[in-house]
């Protein structure tokens, strides 16, 4: 392509940057600014510039000079270095060859330099002169090999000066990949982001939409360029409107301020903690200054700082406040490497706190499967998303389904279109109760805790596999327990009860974190799991005990602290009025609702649910209890402590109307029963293998997998006749929040009502009153569909439900469904489908048991065994027949 025939092409490529390439990119901008300063570096007290005119004619006689050395488009280049002008030429020559780069952080061991490498298939390496040596020791017996390997250093290559040549080359087309971005390494599961030059100039143009950068601004680089949030928006967009970055060269702190006063910069991206650093150093300065924290944040800044942009972890609301107060607001925003990388940031004009903004002009940013608060998987489409993952086609089908990228985070949108994130999904805490529990949440709502430099909460199993709220706190070597106690017992009194730290662990020690100094959540949990060797493990973070005096109970008192004991397996001798059910005997919601059961069996009344989710404290219940004691301050008709049953419940309510069908509705069940099974025959081939299993003697529960709306239908296709007694028990808030959809679940698929939140004790009621009427149960344990197919920790109320009730639980595993239907898809495509029926197991043993030991671990113990039974099916269906 001439000079000339590049102007043209690329003054239209300016209005559509996503279809031209990184070399045409790089040509507009050439035209646009010529002998402007395009990168700069302080090296030995002097300034290193490279002009545009000067970037592109150094890029494009190594690109060259790679041709004429026999490198093909499609081929590999690792670039391994810290960011600096020549990193930029390297990539650019890359890009304008054809070849697509490998860039990787300068702390990556050296081993997985090289099996990065061997597994892209790169023979071509850019390192620094410092890492040149070691790096060609590491790769020695790959170069035995290949001949062609070649380790360049980057210092070479500084042809300033060269002119741009009259034909540029560009072997590259937009859809051609520019960058393979490693976001895991290779040693398990090698995650590696295809993006191509489309991908990273259509989120250039978003993002520039939003941020509005202009021809007079002065870019400061900090972050290294191996990441694409610095590639993309750190110098693909300075270089979109023809001004300058420079690059800071050290990540020391005072180093950076003094290259932005230097540099007279106005605008910098930079991560969560780095603004933090700065607002805490402007604090102490206006301790002992005198002036205020925004004068000092002010010109700490060089007092022409523009535009600050914040991402890679959650930017503290008070640290957003300090810079706003300063006059330079922080841009938070939200991106992933898989999507070249920003999604969402808050505009030049309008941003928001607590909000990582609005989603970028072109990019489709959806909630999928939202629950009561509006929050659900961030799923992201658009230009910018990658191709998939480099040799990965299992990690790309899991991440990109029906064309948009899961990204796994959790979020919700409010209002005015702003997107706001709650936390990873692998990071969630889901409580024994079913409550999610989001540490960023959580870590937020105990920040500032006296004597607390760092603090992070994660989720850890207890010996019974309930997941439990854990916080590891980074405490000064004199800081007071007692105080930081006192202080989260405060903080705790404030919050929810599944909000509330269980477990506390303190360390002097930093927390682990990443290159990005983003917190390693996953190798603390690991510490945690195996234990640290140098923490101080706290079970609970309110002691000693509110109440823990001695005390002499009356005899009603007596028998309900031992009925507490029984219900949470504590030690009915320890248990005081003053002890906090959350806190103190890890009481959840599920447990309350069998106190709950407790008290209406000793009261013989019906009591309202809500109020066992009011206790806190075991005085709670006493003061509730005591005015309707009678007059010799006994519960009416107890002489010793009772077992809590289900016998004892009201099963009659206003839900009942759903066991009892009109004959329309018996007409319209058996006619879909029939299509469905016809249906299930002919498009998914339903297969079904152990139906003799179902037991004829009575009602059962069938417990199977869940991946699938198809999952219900597929077990009823295949139970003939016995179909039209078996009810579904359905989530309450997705199956009956309209009554039309109700009607039409509940008539064609005899589905119940459960109440997963609130009314737990009033669906196990009518689940009751079903078995009762000689029907069947077919539950889903895992409480949601699967987002992955896999299978997933059952919760409790199985056991609690297949207990009381007293009937056998037939496991079963379902196949294909998930192909043919996944979460997230409206039309089901052809697969087969398959459903193992597997023996019953009886409840017997355990009803034995239950009035000698504690009921919540039975529960417990029965669903893991159930769900053992269920994925011993699967792994026989996956076995090769």
């Amino acid at each position: 392509m001439s000079n000339r025939a590049a102007e043209d092409g690329v003054r239209v490529a300016a209005q559509n940057p996503g279809a031209r390439t990184l070399t045409q990119f790089l040509v507009a901008a050439h035209i646009e600014a010529g002998d402007k300063v395009a990168l700069r570096i302080r090296r030995e007290d002097e300034w290193h510039e490279l002009t545009y005119s000067e970037l592109l004619g150094a890029s494009q006689r190594l690109a060259r000079e790679l041709a004429q050395d026999g490198r093909q488009p499609g081929g590999k280049a690792v670039l391994f270095a810290n960011s600096r002008p020549e990193w930029v030429v390297a990539y650019f020559a890359c890009a304008a060859a054809g070849l697509t780069v490998v860039p990787l952080d300068p702390q990556t061991p050296l081993p997985e330099v090289r099996a990065i490498g061997e597994f892209t298939d790169a023979h071509l390496y850019f390192t620094t002169e410092v890492s040149q040596a070691a790096l060609e020791r590491e790769l020695l017996a790959q170069w035995e090999r290949d001949c062609a390997l070649t380790v360049h250093d980057l210092e070479s290559l500084n042809h300033y000066g060269e002119p741009p040549p009259d034909e540029v080359m560009d072997r590259a087309a937009p859809d051609d990949p520019a960058s393979i971005i490693f976001t895991s390494g290779t040693a398990v599961d090698p995650k590696g982001a295809v993006l191509s030059h489309a991908n990273f100039l259509a989120n250039v143009e978003g993002v520039a939409a939003l941020l509005e950068p202009l021809a007079t601004d002065r870019f400061l680089s900090v972050l290294p360029l191996n990441a694409a949030f610095e590639f993309s928006s750190g110098l693909l967009i300075p270089l979109s409107v023809g001004t300058s970055v420079t690059y800071a060269g050290s990540l020391n702190p005072r180093r950076i301020l003094a290259t932005i006063a230097e540099a007279e910069a106005t605008v910098m991206l930079g991560i969560p903690r780095l603004y933090q650093m700065y607002a805490e150093m402007a604090r102490r300065q206006a301790a002992s200054s005198g002036r205020t924290l925004a004068e000092e944040l002010h010109d700490l800044f060089g007092g022409r700082m523009r535009v600050l942009v914040s991402g890679g972890a959650a930017l503290d609301p008070d640290v957003y406040t300090d810079f706003e107060r300063a006059g330079i607001p922080v841009h938070e925003g939200y991106g992933l490497t898989e999507a070249a990388p920003v999604i969402t940031v808050n505009p030049l004009r309008a941003t928001r706190k607590g909000s990582v903004g609005l989603p970028l002009p072109g990019t489709q940013v959806d909630i999928e499967d939202p629950d009561e608060d509006g929050v659900g998987e961030i799923v992201v489409a658009g230009a910018s998303v990658m191709r998939g993952y480099y040799r990965n086609e299992a990690a790309t089908t899991q991440a990109i389904r029906n064309g948009r990228l899961h990204t796994g985070d959790l979020g919700y949108i409010d209002a005015e279109g702003y997107l706001h994130i709650t936390g990873r999904s692998k990071d969630v805490i889901v409580t024994s109760a079913g409550k999610n529990v989001y540490p960023d949440e959580v870590e937020l709502r105990y920040k500032g805790l006296p004597h607390v430099r760092e603090i992070c909460v994660v989720g850890v199993k207890d010996a019974s596999q309930r997941e439990q709220v854990h916080a590891v706190l980074v405490v000064a070597p004199d800081g007071n327990r007692d105080e930081i106690a006192q202080a989260m017992s405060e903080v705790a009194a404030e919050l929810p009860s599944y909000q509330r730290i269980q477990q506390v662990h303190y360390r002097t020690r930093e927390l682990p974190k990443s290159t990005s100094l983003k917190v390693n959540r996953e190798e603390i949990r690991d510490l945690l799991t195996r234990g640290e060797p140098d923490a101080e493990v706290h079970a609970t973070p309110g002691s000693p005990f509110k109440g823990a005096d001695e005390w002499d109970p009356e005899p009603w008192q007596a028998d309900l602290v031992r009925e507490i004991a029984q219900i949470t397996g504590a030690d009915a001798a320890t248990i005081r009025p003053g002890h906090d059910f959350d806190r103190d005997l890890n009481l959840d919601s599920l447990m309350k609702v069998e106190l709950l059961a407790l008290l209406e069996t000793k009261l013989g009344l019906a009591l309202p649910e809500q109020i066992a989710l009011k206790f806190q404290t075991v005085q709670d219940v006493m003061d509730y209890v005591t005015p309707l004691l009678g007059d010799a301050g006994q519960t009416p008709g107890v002489g010793a402590v009772h077992a809590v049953s289900l016998d004892s419940l009201p099963s009659r309510t206003h839900e009942s109307h759903y066991l009892r069908k009109t004959g329309t509705q018996r007409l319209i069940g058996h006619t879909f029963r029939w299509g469905a099974r016809l249906a299930y025959r002919l498009a998914f081939r339903l297969d079904g293998r152990g139906v003799q299993n179902l037991p004829t003697d009575g009602p059962f529960i069938i417990a199977a997998n869940h991946a699938s709306h198809l999952d219900s239908a597929a077990i009823i296709s295949l139970m003939g006749r016995s179909a039209r007694d078996l009810h579904v028990l359905g989530a309450k808030d997705y199956f009956f929040d309209w009554r039309p959809k109700g009607w039409i679940v509940s008539t064609c698929l005899n589905v119940l009502p459960f109440d997963r939140h609130e009314n737990f004790l009033r669906s196990l009621g009518l689940s009751q009153r079903a078995v009762q009427m000689g029907r069947s149960l077919l539950i889903f344990p895992e409480g949601t569909r699967s987002r992955t197919g896999e299978l997933a920790e059952f919760k409790p109320g199985l056991g609690l439900l297949a207990l009381e009730l007293g009937v056998p639980i037939v496991p079963t595993y379902i196949e294909g469904t998930y192909a043919a239907l996944p979460v997230g898809r409206l039309v089901p495509r052809p697969a087969p489908v398959r459903v193992t029926f597997g023996q019953a197991m009886p409840v017997d043993e355990y009803r034995v048991r239950r009035d000698r030991e504690p009921r919540y671990p039975l529960y417990r113990e029965l669903t893991r065994s159930v769900q053992e039974a269920v994925a011993a099916l699967g792994e026989r269906a996956d076995a090769p027949q």
